[in-house]
């Protein structure tokens, strides 16, 4: 998703290949996501109220998430800003899902 948005950023003429490559990159994180949250837990309370709440947190942020990145625009006259922030996002939510991944004997 990184490559994607920091290539729609600096490289926009090549947009498709970048769509794809964000596309593939956001399909790949949701399946991620979703088995991380069968990995963690134990019980069917524990897969249920961890879902409940990544659910609540990931609709709360695609609630607000356009709302911001329209405010930003309007702010910066360009979607650079908008699509760089995207992309360190990305990092980030890549960074969470490797420390949440790792096969612990606590974590599970």
């Amino acid at each position: 998703m990184a490559i994607g948005a920091l290539g729609l950023a600096f490289a926009p003429r090549l947009d498709l290949l970048w769509i794809i490559v964000a596309s593939i990159g956001s399909e790949c994180s949701l399946v991620v996501a979703l088995s991380l949250i069968g990995l963690k837990t134990s019980t069917t309370e524990e897969t249920t109220q961890l879902s409940d709440m990544a659910q609540c947190v990931g609709y709360l942020l695609a609630a607000v998430g356009p709302t911001l990145a329209g405010t930003i625009y309007d702010i910066t006259s360009g979607w650079r800003t908008v699509l760089i922030m995207l992309a360190v996002l990305a990092v980030a939510q890549t960074a969470i899902g490797i420390i949440i991944g790792r096969n612990t004997e606590a974590g599970r």
